[in-house]
């Protein structure tokens, strides 16, 4: 053959392409079927050997009480806009909330003591320890081990929002299921702890900016009695005179609309000074996380996604060796020698030469 020709079947082999990967699949088919058996095993094994569960909960966001509406809108007419105001949390807010650092460090660092048996099952052993611990984060670096574990736990942590029904659905896996039901609940206080100290230093705000403007509102209100007190003083027959008696109507409208602003600053007052000590849950619950663990998956599942995964790797590892066998042809002499290393290799040597038996 001569260098052109050699050329083009080098090209033909090191190219990848669906007839190519299809030949390389049936040529290597025998490989492929030890590989996806073993997957199908290892896959369906998992669930029985080391079984996960899972626990869910659902609740509903409660609105933040809008009592500060009739002042927003009067401080709207004043161009005054109230802190805090317009501020309700939407169900993206507390699908963020989930994932955020502050909620998920909280439930790494917490300390959780559960029993190790399957649900409705009592068993003698029990662990106790926080997630940096139970997930196994033992090194000699404290931040690295608390990010592990966080990372750890965002992927065994799942949530959905139903906003139509603006309800909140919440998914805890774990290695035990009285865990995963400790998870979620934790999940559940964490979130309402961290609104209900958002809600009371808004709450705060509020009356400190609510307690000022009292102050002037009242100074406006005795202004604006003084000034009809002064007019009815000087004209006490302004009803007989058109302009007297429109002038005493606007002092008039004047002082209802500073004695009404007034009111509701009082109302909006009182409302802030509860709300900043109220430690109410702002959630509410409505499916508890006790008593909903199962287990995750099952040996169907995982048998077909074991052999699913076994058969991509092996299509793989065919197409590179496939590729390999090309190079072999342009170049022996490298070849042998990346071979000799290959087996040679703790790690990869007994690979290779299973596949060199099997294919």
């Amino acid at each position: 053959m001569t260098a052109e020709g050699q050329s083009v079947t080098d090209d033909r082999f090191t190219r990848v392409s669906l007839f190519g990967v299809m030949t390389t699949i049936l040529q290597y088919s025998r490989a492929l079927l030890v590989i996806g058996a073993a997957g199908f095993l290892i896959g369906g094994l998992l669930p029985i050997i080391r079984p996960k569960y899972v626990a869910q909960s659902s609740f509903v966001p409660e609105g933040s009480t809008s009592s500060m509406a009739n002042l927003v809108g009067l401080a709207a007419q004043f161009g005054v806009t109230v802190p805090g105001a317009g501020n309700d949390e939407s169900i993206e807010f507390y699908v963020r909330l989930v994932r955020s650092r502050e909620v998920l460090q909280g439930i790494a660092l917490t300390e959780f003591a559960f029993s190790k048996g399957k649900p409705g099952e009592p068993a003698p052993d029990s662990l106790r320890g926080n997630l940096v611990l139970l997930y196994g984060f033992t090194g000699k670096n404290p931040h690295k081990n608390l990010l592990g574990a966080i990372n750890k736990l965002d992927d065994n942590i799942g949530i959905q929002a139903d906003t139509r029904a603006g309800m909140i659905s919440l998914r805890t896996k774990a290695r035990y299921a009285d865990l995963a039901a400790l998870l979620n609940r934790r999940t559940l206080d964490l979130i309402n702890e961290f609104n209900l100290r958002r809600r009371q230093s808004q709450a705060g705000e509020e009356r400190r900016f609510i307690e000022a403007r009292m102050d002037q509102a009242q100074r406006e209100l005795q202004t604006s009695e003084n000034e009809l007190a002064r007019f009815l003083e000087r004209n006490r027959r302004y009803l007989d005179s058109p302009q007297l008696a429109f002038e005493a109507s606007r002092l008039e409208r004047r002082l209802d609309l500073r004695q009404q602003v007034y009111t509701t600053l009082a109302q909006a007052y009182e409302q802030a000074r509860i709300s900043e000590v109220r430690n109410t849950p702002v959630i509410t619950i409505i499916d508890v996380p006790e008593g909903s663990e199962k287990r995750a998956g099952g040996v169907v599942i995982g048998s077909l996604v074991g052999l699913l995964v076994g058969l991509m790797l092996g299509t793989f590892v065919a197409v590179a060796l496939e590729s390999l066998v090309a190079q072999k042809r342009a170049d022996p002499e490298a070849y042998a020698s990346l071979r000799n290393i290959m087996l040679a290799t703790p790690v990869v040597g007994p690979a290779a030469r299973f596949w060199l038996r099997v294919r």
